[in-house]
């Protein structure tokens, strides 16, 4: 199977950027979707074995990615986060 870019540019400026972002140049705007953050922890006090570290992972993931786009702006659509006070339908 072909290895795909790290980054794909579309031609109405839009970056496409593994691992999982969006970045929009003319408006300095990184997108990620559905991060599930506080997810693991919802979880684990649920009594799932889940692995500890996962929200760590997930903040150094989008870090990179806005120093790697140079954004000034973080866009988050879809699924923000769970845990205590969330709601659910």
């Amino acid at each position: 199977m072909k290895e795909l870019p790290a980054e794909l540019t579309l031609r109405d400026g839009l970056v496409l950027l593994a691992p999982g972002g969006a970045y929009i140049p003319s408006e300095g705007a990184l997108i990620v979707a559905d991060t599930h953050a506080g997810l693991p922890m919802e979880l684990r006090a649920r009594g799932h074995a889940v692995p500890v570290g996962d929200d760590e992972a997930l903040l150094g993931r989008v870090r990179a990615l806005l120093a790697r786009a140079g954004a000034r702006a973080l866009v988050v659509a879809g699924a923000l986060g769970h845990g205590p006070g969330s709601q659910r339908a």
